[in-house]
């Protein structure tokens, strides 16, 4: 739908606005042309790469444990998965509580 009250300075901020945009437009590949040359060039090696790496055959790190089965209540999202021993973060055992070594100051005349 057009406007009804088209001022002549609209029009002519219009028209410098098309005029920029085409000089914009042709401009293009005088600026930024070696962009594409780059990426031809990277996409090529990229290919070569690709074609010269050896391939894995299959998943070889298929993952034993399982989260079945999933619980039905209310409050499955939270904390049942670490209920299980598989999936508990602390294998090494529980954090340390307290320090077992007292730190002693460096200062001679502690305040």
């Amino acid at each position: 739908m057009a406007r009804a009250n088209v001022s002549v300075s609209d029009d002519q901020n219009f028209r410098s606005r098309c005029e920029q945009e085409q000089k914009a437009f042709d401009d293009w590949p005088n600026k930024w042309e070696w962009i594409l040359d780059e990426y031809k060039e990277r996409n090529e090696k990229l290919n070569a790469v690709k074609k010269n790496a050896m391939m894995r055959k299959g998943n070889l790190n298929m993952d034993p444990r399982s989260v079945l089965p999933f619980p039905n209540t209310t409050s499955r999202e939270i904390g049942w998965l670490s209920s299980k021993q598989e999936f508990q973060l602390e294998i090494f055992g529980p954090y340390i509580t307290h320090l077992p070594i007292e730190i002693k100051s460096n200062y001679k005349n502690d305040f």
